[in-house]
């Protein structure tokens, strides 16, 4: 920038500096294409095996209708996500390794400070991992009951039509609607209190 400003032959670094930044915007836009692509793929992978399994199953499961419309269309997505969050997390542990082994160069007891620090934060980890997946179950169980509800609602909208029985069959759907709001509220004071024991 000095050369460039000095009124100096400073093409060069400017060719070198928009090169990289061109392949930093590149690689962004392929980092963002990979990542859908993966999503799209895994889902549609995951929504079909999930339909083969249940229509080999047969009749007899143990699941609602909604309960299981709601795993297919929403909850394949969210398991989708595990390729490029694993991608992801792998990323973000090499420059931490990296440090760790040079900690190690300057000094043991850095490398052991941080491997103590390291072995608390994962004991967090590790309860905040199970408190989060007991509340995101009841959570999901809770909301595939009101599916399974609402699905049985429009099978027979015309029957409710008819009867002019709208407004029992709406509360009959929505009847576990504070519980969900609770399981909602639960699940945010679990992240709350995971934030601040960290």
């Amino acid at each position: 920038v000095d050369t460039i400003v000095m009124g100096d032959a400073g093409s060069t670094w400017l060719v070198l500096a928009a090169s990289l930044i061109a392949v930093g915007v590149l690689s962004d836009l392929v980092d963002s294409f990979a990542g859908v692509a993966c999503v799209a793929d895994t889902t549609a992978w995951l929504r079909n095996r999930l339909i083969r399994h249940l229509l080999a199953a047969g009749p007899q499961r143990q699941f609602e209708t909604g309960d299981l419309v709601t795993r297919v269309s929403g909850n394949a997505v969210d398991a989708a996500q595990a390729g490029p969050a694993v991608v992801t997390v792998w990323m973000a542990v090499l420059p931490p390794a990296g440090s760790l082994v040079l900690l190690t160069v300057i000094d043991y007891w850095l490398a052991a400070a941080f491997l103590a620090g390291l072995a608390l934060v994962a004991l967090v980890l590790r309860a905040f991992t199970r408190r989060t997946a007991q509340v995101i179950t009841s959570y999901q169980q809770v909301q595939g009951r009101i599916a399974a509800r609402l699905a049985e609602s429009l099978a027979g909208v015309r029957t409710i039509a008819a009867a002019g029985t709208v407004h029992d069959e709406k509360r009959r759907v929505l009847r576990e609607l504070p519980e969900l709001h609770d399981q909602g509220m639960l699940s945010w004071r679990v992240l709350a209190r995971s934030v601040a024991q960290a």
